[in-house]
């Protein structure tokens, strides 16, 4: 519980996971809003199951599912450099941002909905079709702004001018939808507010940015906050390019910067928030390394090759010494 507030949505994902399914009362009043809080149901839900029916190991399994999460990212990103042929190493500036470890710690469900996004993108790159479905159709139900991957797996295959696999983009908000409709027949009454107050218009929300860094309360939430901005900016400035490259991809970092900018400072703890929801813009920038331009990816692989070659006082000359012997 942070002080002076209702409670954090790890809260009430905890309370969540000892009654996913809505059927005790007392579940219902310990959340602030129930029809809002209750659409997450994913991280919630996977926790009760892991713990087998045993209360007391509920923390342990909500935090299990975010680490199996950080491990599920780490593949995505292991398995794109290595099919580029980029350094596997490169994998860590994915994780290279305190939202993430906010995330983890605070038992939030960015680093689920992050996971499961890119593997959807991962098993599309693969063409393992109904995989990629089933894994878009589950990130909703970590986090509603994972309904991005409708969007990106609709342009994905507009690009590649196939409408039956376009057709089945349809079926991605379906148990989202079906889950939403059962929470409303559990909780009767009014609520579920929409998640809307937390945007704003642009200039509005790069003007509360801005004043943020003022307020941030320390100069690491300041540098988390510059961090996202600047990879953010770098998705904008090039988004066109990496739509004709890869719509897919393009599809889900344009979103989420543009709900980035379009993010006001309703959001608990501002540069804690805004790291921690849109952290998958930084795996999102270490797989668009993959599908970068050759040339680009020739200059990352001399930079590493020079580093990694090593380096003897002294060696030009013996070699050459030795040619002229």
């Amino acid at each position: 519980m942070l002080p002076e507030t209702p409670g954090y949505d790890g809260q009430f994902f905890f309370t969540l996971a000892h009654d996913p399914l809505l059927k005790h009362p007392s579940t219902l009043s310990h959340l602030d809003d129930p029809k809002y809080r209750a659409r997450r149901i994913l991280l919630p839900g996977l926790g009760f199951l892991l713990a087998l029916g045993q209360p007391e190991l509920i923390p342990y399994t909500l935090a299990l599912v975010n680490l199996l999460s950080w491990l599920l990212v780490g593949w995505v990103l292991v398995s794109r450099l290595s099919n580029a042929g980029l350094p596997v190493s490169l994998a860590v500036l994915g994780f290279c941002n305190l939202g993430v470890l906010y995330a983890t710690g605070l038992s939030t469900s960015e680093v689920l909905a992050a996971a499961l996004l890119l593997a959807g993108y991962e098993c599309y790159q693969r063409q393992w079709l109904w995989s990629g479905l089933a894994l878009l159709a589950l990130a909703p139900l970590a986090r509603e702004t994972a309904l991005v991957g409708v969007i990106a797996w609709g342009a994905a295959w507009i690009y590649q001018k196939n409408s039956k696999n376009l057709g089945l983009s349809l079926l991605i908000p379906v148990p989202l939808l079906s889950w939403v409709a059962y929470v409303g027949h559990q909780v009767q009454g009014t609520g579920g507010r929409s998640g809307w107050h937390n945007f704003t218009w642009s200039l509005m929300g790069m003007q509360q940015k801005v004043l943020s860094l003022f307020e941030a309360p320390s100069p690491k939430e300041i540098i988390a906050l510059l961090m996202l901005i600047a990879v953010c900016s770098g998705f904008l400035w090039k988004a066109f390019r990496l739509l004709r490259r890869d719509p897919f991809l393009g599809m889900i970092t344009g979103s989420h910067a543009a709900m980035f900018l379009l993010s006001g400072d309703q959001i608990l703890e501002v540069a804690q928030g805004y790291s921690r929801i849109y952290w998958i813009l930084f795996p999102c920038y270490v797989v668009s390394l993959s599908s970068a331009p050759s040339g680009l990816k020739q200059r990352l692989l001399g930079r590493f090759s020079s580093r990694n070659q090593p380096r003897f006082l002294g060696s030009n000359n013996f070699a050459a010494a030795s040619r002229r012997a």
